[in-house]
């Protein structure tokens, strides 16, 4: 059994309009005294794409380096019909910076959807204080954008099938449950995938990329509304890589 962390709980007001999230407070959602001490290399990577279009309905995916690995094939199949952003990076939920970062990424184009994945990064994590973290994770993301679709992604198989992984997994369908909310199982999506669709322990060849972005894709559009037409991405000179097409 699980035992329960002394936390910070936050009761917060909100009003009925939200350009583009409510002003809420991320500390009030940090665990106290958290063990997590981080790794050699910590990194993070943010995208908005076409993000002058307020108009179209817009994703937020927040993961690690398989969200980072699948997000632009994902981008591609989901192009006509909504906008992306992205976070993706090496931080465990319960890292005190987590929700410091998680916040900055909050502050831009209001998500209609959030799909949240944590956990790779914390095999080695303390699991009562991960899942404390990850719960209220997810609560500050209902309390900035409450009227937004929340959708909890599991972690993908490692090709080692590393049980720490199905320990992670069974504590995000139990937080799944406690918030009743909306679990992806893309644990067995990559479990059916041939190991020659791994490029290495953790990561996914360009085939095992496409299936995984595949299911997400279906699972979005399910859940995206009628809009008023087909989206329209446009490209910046000004971007990372030169012109986005």
């Amino acid at each position: 059994m699980r035992k329960k962390l002394s936390v910070l709980v936050a009761v917060a007001v909100l009003s009925p309009v939200f350009s583009p999230a409510a002003d809420v407070d991320y500390r009030k959602y940090q665990i106290h005294d958290s063990s997590r001490a981080g790794e050699s290399i910590e990194w993070s990577t943010s995208y908005v794409y076409n993000r002058l279009d307020v108009k179209s309905q817009r994703v937020l995916l927040v993961g690690d380096s398989i969200c980072n690995g699948y997000q632009p094939v994902l981008r591609n199949m989901l192009a006509d019909k909504c906008n992306i952003s992205f976070w993706a990076s090496s931080y465990c939920v319960s890292d005190p910076i987590y929700l410091r970062q998680l916040d900055a990424v909050l502050s831009g184009p209001k998500p209609d959807i959030v799909i949240f994945n944590n956990g790779l990064h914390s095999l080695v994590s303390n699991k009562d204080e991960w899942y404390e973290a990850y719960v209220l994770a997810v609560k500050f993301i209902q309390a900035k954008f409450p009227d937004a679709q929340v959708v909890l992604l599991n972690c993908t198989k490692l090709r080692s099938g590393d049980p720490k992984v199905d320990e992670i997994n069974e504590l995000t369908a139990d937080a799944a449950s406690e918030l009743r909310l909306p679990l992806l199982d893309i644990h067995s999506v990559t479990d059916a995938m041939p190991k020659g669709m791994w490029k290495d322990a953790y990561h996914f060849n360009g085939a095992g990329i496409k299936r995984q972005a595949e299911f997400l894709a279906g699972e979005i559009s399910s859940r995206l509304k009628k809009g008023p037409g087909k989206v329209v991405q446009k490209g910046t000179a000004t971007g990372p890589s030169g012109e986005l097409k």
